[in-house]
């Protein structure tokens, strides 16, 4: 049987994640970073971040060689949003730094897809990201959806339906 799903809230936004979640308050970023292990992907993270100054260029900051593939304006809790999709190529990183001048580790990091939902809530900017590496993302694709279909802001009817369905596309905003 699998357990019920976790509501996290950061002022007054909420989301729903499966567990088991590993959350780190994340002050200098507005927010929390909530990392789990989805379908063995153990590179699958998510956070919600409420700060006045939350916007499209925070994505920039965060992940500056990644590349913005899609824009797409929607509506999220009853306010005009924006969903941004980002990517970054597979690459291999140092993971070691010696100080004996001996060469470091290295790792290979697969390909990188990013999700950000932005839009202003109660005066404040709201950010709900949804990155993962992986090779097969077609595999955390339901992950994803039900990331963003499980957000909530207080006074909104709690939505069951685990789809992007109320996450309405809106091209004219």
């Amino acid at each position: 049987m699998t357990p019920l799903p976790e509501v996290y809230t950061v002022a007054g936004v909420s989301i729903e994640l499966q567990g088991p979640v590993e959350s780190v308050d994340w002050p200098g970023g507005g927010g929390t970073v909530f990392t789990r292990v989805v379908d063995g992907n153990e590179s699958v993270s998510t956070s919600l971040r409420v700060d006045k100054g939350e916007a499209e260029d925070g994505i920039a900051l965060d992940r500056p060689t990644w590349v913005v593939e899609s824009r797409e304006r929607m509506r999220v809790c009853g306010v005009p949003a924006v969903r941004i999709v980002s990517s970054d190529p597979e690459h291999d990183i140092t993971c070691i730094e010696r100080t004996d001048g001996l060469p470091g580790g290295r790792k290979h990091e697969p390909p990188g897809r990013a999700v950000d939902v932005i839009f202003e809530y109660g005066g404040r900017g709201v950010r709900a990201t949804w990155t993962a590496r992986s090779d097969d993302f077609a595999a955390l694709e339901s992950d994803e959806e039900q990331f963003f279909a499980s957000i909530t802001c207080e006074g909104d009817p709690v939505r069951r339906d685990k789809s992007l369905r109320h996450l309405e596309a809106h091209p004219s905003e």
